[in-house]
């Protein structure tokens, strides 16, 4: 009978420190996705869309994902840069 509680001992604290080591590492994931403002899905990527005005006064990088929509990604940019959303605008 100890034999079988040792046993059932050594399996009980096996399985804590096989507990603790999975939280540990799920912390640790948690703490680095934190970091990034952005959650991707699958078949999403990380791109950056440059913006450059024609006399060049204006060059600004905002990076995004390869599903959002473009006029969300342009309405970021006149947020920065308010005076382009007053002029007509030739984005290629």
């Amino acid at each position: 009978m100890l034999k079988k509680q040792l046993l059932k001992n050594i399996n009980i604290n096996e399985l804590n420190k096989i507990i603790i080591e999975k939280e540990n590492k799920i912390n640790t994931l948690e703490k680095k996705l934190s970091r990034f403002p952005f959650e991707l899905n699958e078949r999403e990527k990380l791109m950056s869309v440059i913006f450059i005005s024609f006399d060049q006064n204006l060059y600004y990088s905002i990076i995004c994902k390869n599903s959002d929509r473009f006029d969300i990604i342009e309405n970021k940019l006149y947020d920065v840069y308010s005076e382009y959303s007053e002029t007509k605008n030739f984005l290629q």
